[in-house]
């Protein structure tokens, strides 16, 4: 997991569990800003339902969020198919 934590303090004005007892969808979370923005939410409260071409990808990183105390569950989803949504 990247090391945003610095950033937290300057750019939210939200507290350590702002997003307790929400539920976020983040598309793309298996890497790039798609994971960033999934960490950042679920630092604060949030659990995180992530999608990602590969569903063992998303359910990787889901793990390594619970791993840390973020409630994640990961799903494969190809936005480009409508087959898959």
């Amino acid at each position: 997991m990247p090391d945003t934590a610095g950033l937290d303090a300057r750019l939210t004005p939200f507290s350590e569990k702002a997003l307790a007892g929400m539920r976020v969808v983040v598309t793309g979370g298996t890497r790039g800003i798609g994971h960033g923005i999934a960490a950042f939410l679920g630092r604060h409260g949030a659990e995180v339902l992530l999608t990602g071409r590969s569903g063992t990808a998303a359910e990787e990183v889901a793990a390594s969020f619970r791993s840390s105390g973020i409630e994640s569950q990961g799903y494969e989803l190809e936005v480009t198919s409508a087959s898959s949504i």
